[in-house]
């Protein structure tokens, strides 16, 4: 996911890429893959179902025109919280 994220940004534009997972280790990982790749991408937990899209949303003072995901739904009991 950090490879196509870090394809959605242009440095000409005002697109704002925040990448997420709800997994701590995954997460570090995540934060390491940037950091190695020299990105300046935000990297944040969001766990499903502890957090909506919309709270999201306002905590990070921004409005997301699109959503992309990856390994969302490998566990039955995120799917709910997902839609949510």
């Amino acid at each position: 996911m950090g490879i196509v994220a870090s394809l959605l940004l242009k440095d000409d534009d005002d697109s704002k890429v925040v990448l997420t997972d709800g997994d701590t280790d995954v997460l570090a990982q995540l934060r390491l893959n940037v950091a190695a790749n020299s990105l300046q991408l935000p990297c944040y937990q969001l766990r499903w179902g502890k957090m909506t899209a919309s709270s999201f949303q306002e905590q990070q003072n921004a409005k997301f025109n699109v959503l992309l995901g990856s390994d969302l739904v490998y566990v039955s009991a995120v799917l709910v919280p997902l839609f949510e």
